[in-house]
């Protein structure tokens, strides 16, 4: 029985991989690699490969690619993409995706309740999801009478986790509460029905 050596055992293993990736992998316009898993829209598809009424666009250059790819990913929630190339090709692996693990604030404060503030957590780590946590974050502020509250959200891509820091500013509380009278009904009567009273905050 023939010896096979080592060597040649190592490039058909990998001469296997690079086939295998390329049989699970959509090619774009003959020159990125990338796999089925992502499916890339009508415009980032114009945008990597051109279109016939902008010509210059047909072969743009590897480095410029992945700038693109590296956007277009980071908006699935894949921070950490490698690029390859071999050949004429660009090959795109998207690496791990990031999903939120977890919230907090500085400072601290216990009545923010971040714990309950779970429908963002296991979800990719995508800038909609961050403009979905500033708004809930500052309406929350809102609701505990600070209207006018300025945040900055900063993400780790490799654990997970949001730092929110912000600066509440002034906080408003309700001061006077001024009725109308209704004719046959004694002033104060219906006072106990109101959601709120002075010193409340004020929730705009």
């Amino acid at each position: 029985m023939p010896r096979v050596s080592l060597r040649f055992y190592l490039s058909f293993l990998i001469f296997q991989l690079f086939v295998l990736q390329e049989l699970h992998a959509e090619i774009l316009c003959s020159r990125f690699v990338t796999p089925d898993q992502i499916k890339w829209t009508t415009s980032e598809k114009r945008t990597l490969c051109g279109s016939a009424d902008a010509p210059s666009w047909l072969n743009i250059p590897f480095n410029q690619a992945e700038f693109f790819f590296r956007s277009f990913l980071q908006s699935r929630g894949y921070h950490t993409p490698t690029f390859e190339k071999r050949e004429s090709k660009l090959f795109v692996k998207p690496g791990k995706l990031t999903e939120i693990s977890k919230l907090r604030a500085f400072p601290e404060r216990g009545d923010l309740d971040l714990d309950k503030y779970w429908y963002t957590i296991g979800r990719p780590l995508i800038p909609d999801q961050l403009d979905a946590i500033e708004k809930w974050f500052t309406f929350k502020l809102g609701r505990l009478g600070y209207p006018c509250p300025k945040l900055s959200i900063t993400a780790d891509k490799d654990t997970g986790e949001i730092l929110i820091q912000f600066d509440p500013g002034e906080h408003w509380a309700i001061e006077e509460i001024e009725g109308t009278s209704i004719p046959q009904v004694d002033d104060g009567v219906l006072d106990r029905y109101r959601a709120f009273k002075v010193g409340d905050p004020y929730d705009p």
